[in-house]
């Protein structure tokens, strides 16, 4: 396991899902955060993209699985 000081810090986007230049219909994407794993990234969803920033302790995290798309 990787020591909580060493994780490196990183922002990863997933643009709008298409497949052969058309958007998915009813896209839906989920954000799961085990129980026992460090928090320290953080999904969201942007104007109907993902982006996932790993860099800085989520402190007193009470959801463990956030539905992203559709927005909730």
């Amino acid at each position: 396991m990787i020591p909580v000081e060493k994780i490196p810090q990183v922002t990863v986007t997933f643009s709008n899902p298409t497949v052969n230049g058309n958007p998915i219909k009813n896209a839906s994407a989920f954000a799961i955060y085990p129980d026992g794993v460090p928090d320290y990234a953080n999904a969201t969803a942007v104007s109907g993209a993902l982006v996932i920033r790993v860099d800085e302790e989520v402190a007193n995290r009470t959801k463990r699985r956030v539905r992203l798309l559709p927005a909730e």
